[in-house]
């Protein structure tokens, strides 16, 4: 079974549409740069601004600079739905957000002093097969089930059919010169049926996820040897 990579992203601000990489480096922490900022909620104090407000979906941020040892969190510019850019060190930056976004939040840095931890939901990397797409496309193809309601860093074509990365939990693989440990299935949430850009509300998409593979979809995994890997490269099975 030959599995290869067929798109690598990193999303700088959490929630928010990201960048396409042509090469990435893995690290325990995963990708640098990937969601190394994120909207707080002013009212609720939390930073899950994306699950209760879809428009965060629909705004696009991009890394001014590759982030160092010294900087973990660069400049971010992010694309508002009426193509106005925001700088994430702009002293507007709050009030231009807040208003895109209808309601007060916040931009912060990764292990900022409100947030001495990463931004990740689960763990730092997160796989998707192009199979698990068209599986739930044939199961109800009158919705949408694009990859960026899903927001994968690692996105896979394989030879196999269907949720082929759900057999894959506990196993090693060789990932370019990057090893991982697939964990556990993703489960999902409501975030997936968001409507934003020109994808609509769609609460299927989640009854779908639900009835074809128990709410998951993707699979999460940790980096136990750093490397580099690039589009095309061929994920090998060590175990």
């Amino acid at each position: 079974m030959t599995v290869t990579i067929t798109e690598l992203f990193r999303y700088p601000v959490k929630s928010m549409l990201g960048e396409s990489l042509t090469w990435a480096h893995l690290s325990a922490t995963g990708i640098p740069g990937d969601r190394c900022w994120a909207l707080k909620d002013e009212q609720r104090g939390d930073f899950s601004v994306g699950k209760r407000f879809a428009t965060t979906m629909s705004l696009s941020a991009v890394l001014c600079a590759e982030p160092d040892a010294a900087n973990l969190s660069p400049e971010v510019h992010i694309t508002l739905p009426n193509s106005t850019v925001a700088g994430s060190l702009d002293a507007s930056a709050n009030e231009v957000l807040s208003t895109a976004i209808g309601a007060p939040v916040s931009i912060w840095p990764l292990l900022s002093k409100e947030q001495p931890d990463h931004y990740f939901d689960a763990y730092p990397i997160l796989l998707l097969s192009e199979a698990s797409l068209a599986a739930l496309s044939m199961a109800n193809d009158n919705s949408q089930f694009d990859l960026r309601r899903f927001r994968p860093n690692i996105l896979v074509n394989t030879p196999e059919a269907g949720f082929v990365e759900d057999q894959w939990v506990g196993r090693k693989a060789r990932l370019g010169h990057a090893i991982l440990q697939f964990e556990i299935a993703c489960p999902r949430c409501i975030m997936t049926t968001h409507g934003f850009d020109n994808l609509p509300k769609d609460p299927k998409i989640m009854r779908a996820l639900v009835q074809k593979n128990a709410g998951n979809l993707g699979i999460y995994a940790n980096v136990i040897q750093n490397g580099r890997v690039d589009k095309g490269d061929v994920l090998e099975f060590l175990d």
